[in-house]
């Protein structure tokens, strides 16, 4: 696979595909402002199209509203956990794959992972170079059924 470099925020190097991920609508859940806003510019800068919402119950909106290819989503939110996110979506039969991030994710067990689909954990904090790869591996994975 070809690789081209850019440079996000702060002048940190970045590998992104050379395909063209902007067909790629990704939602972005985080409560936190600022980590909201870096994970949508290092994602945008990578040539995917990034929506941002603040919490689950607005992911939950957003997720009924249009869809997207990914969830990025943090664990710890006020409303509605990370978790619960992927549990209602599963429940409602959404197919869309979810990275959970967290800074606790030895707290996530490996049977309740794969019973919800989640496509992978990402220990906070992350750099945007694994931010990055996550998604483009989550992405070229092949869909669950």
């Amino acid at each position: 696979m070809t690789t081209t470099a850019i440079e996000p925020t702060g002048g940190l190097p970045l590998e992104t595909p050379s395909f063209r991920p902007d067909a790629a609508r990704i939602l972005y859940v985080d409560d936190e402002p600022s980590i909201r806003a870096l994970g949508s510019i290092i994602l945008t800068r990578a040539g995917y199209s990034v929506k941002t919402v603040a919490d689950g119950l607005a992911a939950w909106d957003a997720l009924n509203a249009e869809p997207f290819d990914l969830v990025v989503t943090d664990h710890d939110m006020p409303g509605l956990l990370g978790l619960n996110l992927v549990a209602r979506a599963r429940l409602n039969g959404l197919k869309t794959p979810f990275i959970i991030a967290s800074g606790y994710t030895d707290r996530f067990h490996e049977a309740e992972n794969r019973w919800l689909g989640l496509a992978a954990l990402l220990q906070k904090p992350f750099g945007p170079t694994e931010l990055v790869s996550t998604v483009l591996q989550v992405l070229q994975a092949p869909a669950q059924t």
